[in-house]
């Protein structure tokens, strides 16, 4: 055996009790102080809708629709706590919503210059609902996050709740949320959340 050789299986036997002997592990999320990510969520969506009991129709109206979503936001990482958890900025940059149905073509979009609706070559920005994804992109939304994922506070954004009553982002942001195991894993395993 070559000398580079003998010293790299040396050293791989040196570690290998602590690391090899290691039976499981903890996931947990470690951040840092202006950390910044960009995430792009894109969804799509295909049904058909079924409208009945108008006076003077006779039988059940059914349409087909389509929904393309895309949104993209940018998060900061602004203070880590001593336990670990972090609070974060999350600032909305894009958002758009194409909607199909009945042969009916409807487009939203919404960045920092604010929100429009689009109906073939009419271009709305005052349209009911607008002013709430407005708000969304004016200011951002401040979270805290515990290193397992689970969402502890979040402020939503001035004149969200005003103009969206029924909208809780932070039951949504909390739902959303992929939390990571409370106790230690064993290596190649699984789990499922709740």
């Amino acid at each position: 055996m070559n000398r580079p050789a003998a010293i790299i299986v040396s050293a791989v036997i040196a570690l290998c009790p602590s690391a090899c002997g290691r039976r499981t592990v903890i996931l947990e999320n470690r951040f840092a102080k202006g950390a910044e990510s960009r995430y792009s969520l894109t969804s799509r969506g295909s049904g058909t809708s079924r409208v009945s009991g108008i006076p003077g129709q006779a039988s059940a109206m059914e349409s087909p629709f389509t929904v393309d979503l895309e949104l993209t936001y940018r998060t900061l990482v602004k203070e880590v706590d001593p336990s670990g958890a972090a609070t974060i900025e999350v600032a909305f940059e894009r958002f758009i919503s194409k909607n199909e149905s009945g042969g009916m073509r409807m487009r939203i979009e919404a960045d920092a210059k604010g929100a429009r609706l689009i109906q073939g070559e009419t271009v709305t920005g005052d349209a009911p609902g607008l002013d709430g994804l407005k708000a969304f992109f004016k200011n951002p939304t401040i979270l805290k996050m515990d290193r397992r994922g689970q969402v502890l506070s979040v402020a939503q954004p001035s004149g969200v709740a005003a103009i969206l009553p029924t909208v809780d982002l932070g039951n949504m942001l909390r739902q959303g949320q992929f939390l990571l195991p409370e106790k230690p894993v064993a290596l190649r395993s699984s789990w499922r959340g709740k």
